[in-house]
This record gives structure tokens, C-alpha cells and sequence, in this order.
């Protein structure tokens, strides 16, 4: 018998079932904290409190608990053996119910049949409960090259396994740890993916072909995550005149640029 009560901020209390395989056996009691993201389908909450560790619990309810029920059941599977270096520790999916307003149309259909409507009504409910592994990171656009690196390298290693996922460039689906180290999170819509690309970068060189790169996901990110060389000369600013260089890349050159003037 597995079961987890969760005590949500406004007060209400939750218990739910443990997942057959997914849950450890016996009671748990946590208590949510306030939410730390809001997504729109699901809302994560920081918790402490379950063995002493710092947790994460993802709750995720109808129509969406189809969505939580694939990612954990994704945790439990393909990304079983990313656990605790990619992606978080998972420590169990519990499923319930709970007592949600009815919506204007699921009202109407209510008054029609029972010539009133109560107002509420019973939705299921999915709590993914995982290691807490940091907060989400700021938008990619705002990480140091180095770290950019960090991530795709996190990503490359699910592609290297054969598996895909979308990378939220707002930084949405990746979170940074005390210890440094980036690690994936949010699941929903990962596939299995038979990767040609052959493990290399191409960290700070030019651009390669994209026959040559041959993933065409990986390729696209990583232009975005912006590792390559542009194919056009820089620019690079002395004491306010402006001159081609053609020795170092885009994002050398934005670091000169910070440098003052002798």
C-alpha cells in the first residue's frame, strides 16, 4: 500500500494513491509550499520534509492528467537510467481526485439533468514527487557561452540514447543546481528519436553542413544556443572606429566590445 497526503497552500489537503511500480511502499506526509512555476498544465511546488530531502511535487490535474501520467510514466522508463545526472531523481507518481468548480458548460448539462447544479465536481489529479534539483534557469539567450555548452551537452546525451525533446529557449525545462550542474525537467512531449548525429559539436568552430551535422534538431539548436563561428566577418571597436576582424568569432568579439578604451 502506497499513499502520499499533500498539504496544498490554501489550506485544502490532498491524498492520493501510489502508481503500482512508481511509489514506494507506505504513508507520506508533505506539505507543498508556495509554487515556484506555473505552466499551463500543471503547477510545481517546492516541499521539504519527505526523508529530509528538498522535493519537488508536479501536480497536474484534469484535462491535463493525461499529460502527467505520460511523463511519469516516460521517468519511469526511457528515462530511468538519466536519473540523478540528466534529469531529476524521481521518488514516485501518486494519483487522487479533487474537487474542482464546474465550468459554465458542465454546469448547464448539470441544471439540465438534476435541475440544479452543485457547482463542483470530481477531477483526477497526478503529483509527480522528484529530487529538487534547483531553480529554472533565465531564458538561453542570457547564459554565458560556456553554459550554453553545458545544456546542449545534457540534451545531446538523450539524443545520443534516442530520445527528443522540445528545449524551451525561455528556460522553461531546464534548472541549474547548487553544485552547477544543469539537468532537464518537463516531459510531456518526449519521443523516441533515431539520432544520426555522431557525438561532436563543433564547439566554437564554423558552422558545418547540416548533411555533414545530420541531425537536423540538434543542428537547429544549436544555432540558436549560438556555439558556431558566423560565416560573416566581425566587427570589433577601437577607441570608437569600427573594423572588420577576421580573427575571432561573434562572441569574442562581444566581450572586446565591453573592454574600455585605453
Amino acid at each position: 500500500m502506497s499513499s502520499l497526503t499533500v498539504a496544498l497552500p490554501d489550506g485544502r489537503e490532498l491524498v492520493l494513491s501510489g502508481v503500482d511500480g512508481q511509489a514506494p511502499p507506505g504513508h507520506r506526509h508533505v506539505r507543498a509550499l508556495s509554487g515556484i512555476q506555473d505552466n499551463y498544465n500543471s503547477t510545481i511546488y517546492q516541499s521539504s520534509g519527505l526523508d529530509g530531502k528538498n522535493i519537488v511535487l508536479k501536480m497536474c490535474a484534469e484535462p491535463y492528467f493525461e499529460d502527467v501520467k505520460y511523463e511519469a510514466e516516460v521517468y519511469h522508463t526511457l528515462l530511468r537510467p538519466f536519473q540523478g545526472t540528466i534529469v531529476p531523481t524521481v521518488l514516485g507518481f501518486y494519483v487522487g481526485e479533487e474537487e474542482a468548480p464546474l465550468d459554465s458548460e458542465t454546469a448547464a448539462d448539470a441544471r439540465g439533468s438534476a435541475g440544479k447544479g452543485k457547482g463542483r465536481r470530481k477531477r483526477r489529479v497526478g503529483c509527480i514527487v522528484q529530487e529538487y534539483c534547483g531553480m529554472l534557469i533565465d531564458k538561453i539567450a542570457n547564459q554565458s557561452l560556456d553554459d550554453r555548452y553545458e545544456i546542449l551537452k545534457q540534451i545531446g546525451r538523450l539524443h545520443r540514447a534516442g530520445l527528443h525533446m522540445t528545449v524551451d529557449l525561455s528556460g522553461n525545462n531546464i534548472v541549474r543546481g547548487d553544485d552547477g550542474v544543469f539537468r532537464l525537467v518537463h516531459f510531456q512531449d518526449l519521443q523516441r528519436h533515431a539520432c544520426p548525429w555522431d557525438g561532436d559539436w563543433h564547439m566554437g568552430e564554423s558552422a558545418p553542413e547540416l548533411a555533414q551535422f545530420k541531425c537536423t534538431a540538434l543542428y537547429e539548436l544549436a544555432q540558436e544556443f549560438g556555439i558556431w563561428k558566423h560565416h560573416q566577418f566581425a566587427v570589433v571597436v577601437i577607441q570608437g572606429q569600427t573594423y572588420l576582424d577576421v580573427r575571432t568569432s561573434a562572441h569574442e568579439v562581444v566581450e572586446t566590445r565591453k573592454t574600455p578604451s585605453p
